[in-house]
């Protein structure tokens, strides 16, 4: 696996400015754009990140080579002060047949957090075949938190409305946005057989709409 990092100052510096004047931290103190840097066996990518009652809460994609297998996870980090992160935190369960990852954004929705994610299986991956792409059974999938830090098992967003899983086809790339004129409705965009759909509806609802975006 190449060394990768996660580089993130752009983002950083868009969450910083969505702080209050008198909590914002200080952005000349960051000496270094890298919050996590990969290795041969490990790779981050994928970053989102909220701001909250004075913590950055970063959502990625961590990916782990383990004895010869190559697993994906959603992990979670904090800061006060955008240069000193936790040690990343695994949320998702490991299973090829799932890898989780990618998250898209988070969502205040009601009393709870949402985390939009998607599945991405490979199902018996190992080192000798990467790179490989995830498989006809990737879905999106949203978790819940009442505190940004104990999470939900994740659940299949229903961006088709109620049909089966297995007639859903493949989706990757979740990212949700609340209409700007109607507040409570939620749009979800996503990638599927490489064209970008839509889909709307509350995120704890099935998903009624359904087009290809231009």
């Amino acid at each position: 696996m190449k060394a990768s990092s996660a580089l993130l100052y752009a983002l950083m510096v868009a969450a910083h400015m969505s702080c209050s004047r008198t909590s914002a931290p200080d952005l000349s103190a960051i000496d270094d754009p890298r919050l996590f840097s990969g290795n041969d066996t490990t790779a981050f990518r994928d970053p989102a990140a909220i701001y909250e009652n004075g913590v950055f809460h970063l959502f990625f994609s961590l990916v782990r080579i383990e004895r010869d297998s190559v697993f994906s996870y959603v992990a979670t980090s904090t800061s006060v002060n955008l240069k000193d992160w936790t040690e990343p935190r695994i949320l998702t369960e490991r299973d090829q047949n799932l890898d989780y990852s990618s998250p898209g954004n988070v969502i205040r929705f009601g009393d709870e957090w949402i985390l939009c994610m998607q599945t991405y299986p490979r199902p018996g991956y190992i080192k000798s075949e990467m790179p490989r792409y995830g498989s006809e059974d990737a879905r999106l999938f949203i978790m819940r938190s009442k505190d940004l830090e104990t999470w939900t098992q994740p659940e299949l967003l229903k961006v088709k409305g109620d049909i089966p899983e297995e007639d859903m086809g493949r989706m990757i790339d979740p990212y949700l946005i609340e209409d700007k004129d109607e507040p409570g409705k939620w749009w979800c965009f996503y990638k599927q057989n490489g064209d970008g759909q839509l889909a709307g509806s509350p995120p704890d609802s099935y998903w009624i709409a359904d087009q290809s975006l231009p």
